[in-house]
């Protein structure tokens, strides 16, 4: 019984002698399809690491671009806290060392680029180029300065509607002052002349009370007289 494996890409030719052989025919396919699956998982593994080497290259492009030394990118990582020396940043270009998130934005953030920049950054020989990536920048940079015209003019004209508010509201203020002044300066003439109208109305009473007296009894008026005049 011929039977066919594959390994590596080849196939493979593997004769039994009988059909009393099916035990360890199973076998054996049980075998080639769990080699076949370690080799599918390997060959995953290969696909996803071949990214370090993508983020490697995207650092390199970069600090090319910006006539930078790897001991240069590495003095600019430093001032962020990052302590890198020239050979790891050589070994992360590599993809021999991998790169952690945090290190990935800082190298982003040292090239002026966006945090996540090194994530979708194309490289250099891919169909795209960083030209997309400079036009998207010069589009944001114009919304950016539309964006700050707009709030100036809005500054603006929010500056002139506070003006005529508050000049409206201290001659509101100095309005109201006006009226409270006239109010209680009113309240103290009305004051004045209700205690002149009480005295007035006091000494009219004096009098009245005088003349009744008068009349009941001259005499004792005049003897009222003359001693208040006695003691003048």
């Amino acid at each position: 019984m011929a039977l066919i494996s594959v390994h590596n890409g080849l196939y493979r030719w593997h004769v039994t002698n009988s059909a009393d052989d099916s035990r360890g025919d199973t076998a054996f396919f049980q075998a080639a399809a769990h080699e076949e699956l370690a080799e599918g998982r390997e060959a995953l593994r290969e696909g996803f690491e071949q990214h370090e080497k993508i983020l490697g290259a995207k650092i390199r492009q970069l600090r090319e671009e910006r006539r930078w030394s790897q001991s240069d990118l590495a003095d600019q990582l430093s001032r962020l806290g990052f302590d890198l020396h020239q050979t790891t940043i050589a070994k992360m270009e590599a993809g021999r060392r991998p790169l952690r998130v945090s290190e990935a934005v800082a190298v982003a953030h040292v090239c002026g680029l966006p945090a996540g920049a090194l994530f979708w950054l194309p490289v250099q020989g891919e169909p795209s180029t960083l030209e997309f990536l400079r036009e998207k920048i010069q589009d944001l940079e114009q919304q950016v300065e539309q964006t700050r015209q707009l709030m100036s003019e809005s500054l603006a004209t929010y500056a002139g509607v506070y003006a005529e508010q508050s000049t409206s509201l201290h001659m509101a203020v100095a309005a109201m002052s006006t009226a409270e002044a006239e109010i209680v300066e009113r309240e103290a003439r009305q004051a004045a002349v209700a205690r002149q109208a009480e005295r007035d109305a006091a000494a009219k009473a004096r009098r009245e009370k005088a003349v009744r007296l008068a009349q009941q009894d001259p005499d004792a008026v005049l003897e009222a007289l003359n001693e208040r005049r006695d003691r003048l």
